[in-house]
């Protein structure tokens, strides 16, 4: 910790950068940041749903006379 303090003292207390340097020193940390949050983040794949899949069988859009008639050539059969 001591060679620390030591280093961090010979730092210079103002820094000159051009517009262009900052500019670029700002989208290297930006994209930076995006990559290593892509490395970093939890992998959801196993549990990841896109959509309700409730196909067109469920009850409430209308088809319940469809979904009947089904169910009852499945059972005919």
């Amino acid at each position: 910790m001591f060679k620390m303090k030591e280093w961090t003292k010979t730092w210079t207390n103002v820094v000159e950068m051009t517009k262009k340097e900052y500019l670029l020193t700002i989208a290297a940390s930006l994209f930076g940041g995006i990559v290593i949050g892509f490395v970093f983040a939890p992998r959801r794949i196993k549990y990841t749903t896109i959509g309700s899949h409730n196909g067109s069988e469920n009850q409430n859009n209308g088809n319940e006379n469809a979904w009947q008639e089904e169910v009852e050539e499945e059972m005919e059969a």
